[in-house]
């Protein structure tokens, strides 16, 4: 219960925040193999489940090479306009700060990654 409360006031938060001014950091392990990086995500919340399905603890998500590159730079150094802004140096696609904001929200939901504000 308390989680959901903590959830649901983090949530508010981060709806009068402006998004691109926000510092994203990453509370999941990963491993980074042939320049990509897998994000290790546990599978239950429950360890009994684990061998109720008989299924390994761990599963990993593999990312492409744009999603590799804003995974390395989320690393509580970056705001999300400096991640977008260092992607556009790279490649001159408006579309890419829209993607990359979709993409750090996904991560954001799947509880992969969490938000400071820049002066905390």
């Amino acid at each position: 219960m308390i989680n959901i409360i903590n959830q649901y006031k983090k949530n508010r938060w981060l709806k009068k925040q402006n998004f691109l001014d926000l510092v994203p950091y990453s509370i999941s392990e990963y491993d980074y193999v042939d320049n990509k990086v897998q994000i290790k995500q546990k599978r239950f919340p429950f360890q009994f489940l684990n061998k109720l399905f008989k299924k390994k603890p761990y599963y990993y998500i593999k990312l492409d090479e744009k999603g590799s590159k804003v995974w390395l730079l989320i690393n509580k150094q970056h705001t999300v306009q400096q991640i977008c802004d260092c992607l556009l140096t790279e490649n001159a696609d408006e579309k890419i700060v829209q993607q990359t904001c979709q993409f750090i929200m996904i991560l954001y939901r799947k509880k992969l990654i969490d938000f400071v504000t820049p002066y905390h």
